[in-house]
């Protein structure tokens, strides 16, 4: 696209303030307007191995079942082996599951649970006394982080935290919340995640094991400004990259897409298959 360039020499009359002298007009017509529409724009990105985003059928939930189910199976055989199917929190309306899947084999390379208390209390909410700073918050549970073993196990756990955050920020969650075992609870730490009680607390949960666990929380809206602050290494991956591959938004894409029209009379967009009941964002 061609635009004239001229420098102000006078002031235009519908232009007050000395400041306008010596500025730069660019003269743009009607043609050129057009010929500018649809042309592809290539944003910086960075690819990553796999792709992550939101389970939205049976078939992706499996997927993040069996990887879960094996991530457990490895340090808690016995509660592992119960995990082997899908579990009625990965339906409850509210919640999410995230799938992180391999572009060259299509195979899972890890998934994490979220429970929020948009439409019900999550399980934490349901059987601790939480402190008063939570009261009446929206709060996410973040639970059943299963990542498969191999070289890019730390990568798939960096993005799954990102598409995480991302989704809080976009359906307003004030904190997120994590149980977790030694020596998970450091990388939790390591992520900006606090201690919820003053006092250090373990939590026993005779039925998922032997392991104790630490209950931690997360800031959301403070997130960017605490890793800013102090200046955390992960603060690039999470705020300043753009990671194409992360594609927790694409619902939006594909229904917004569609002509109201031809979209049904249940919400879906023919020929998909139909999905898991979980918020679009």
């Amino acid at each position: 696209m061609n635009v004239d360039v001229n420098v102000l020499e006078t002031l235009p009359h519908d232009v007050a303030g000395s400041r306008a002298l010596g500025s730069q007009v660019l003269t743009i017509s009607d043609e050129d307007l057009h010929s500018s529409r649809g042309i592809p724009v290539h944003a910086r990105g960075i690819n990553l191995p796999f792709t992550v985003r939101l389970a939205r059928t049976e078939e992706h939930l499996l997927k993040a079942v069996q990887v879960r189910a094996q991530a457990f199976l490895r340090h808690a055989p016995q509660f592992g082996a119960r995990l082997l199917q899908p579990e009625e929190a990965d339906r409850t309306r509210g919640n999410v599951v995230l799938l992180a899947e391999s572009k060259s084999t299509g195979e899972p390379e890890g998934s994490i649970r979220i429970e929020t208390n948009l439409n019900f209390r999550t399980e934490l909410e349901a059987v601790v006394r939480l402190p008063d700073f939570l009261r009446d918050k929206t709060i996410a549970q973040v639970g059943r982080l299963g990542v498969k073993a191999g070289p890019t196990g730390t990568l798939v756990k960096r993005a799954l935290f990102k598409a995480l955050y991302r989704f809080c920020l976009a359906t307003q969650i004030d904190y997120m919340l994590v149980a977790a075992r030694t020596p998970v609870d450091r990388e939790f730490m390591k992520l900006g995640f606090r201690e919820v009680f003053d006092h250090p607390t373990l939590l026993s949960f005779p039925s998922q094991g032997k392991k104790h666990l630490r209950l931690f929380v997360f800031d959301v809206p403070a997130g960017e400004r605490t890793w800013r602050d102090a200046q955390h290494p992960l603060y690039k991956f999470m705020i300043e990259d753009f990671h194409p591959d992360i594609e927790i938004f694409s619902s939006v894409r594909g229904m917004w897409a569609m002509p109201r029209s031809k979209r049904t009379r249940e919400g879906r967009i023919p020929e998909v298959p139909a999905t898991l009941d979980i918020p679009v964002v």
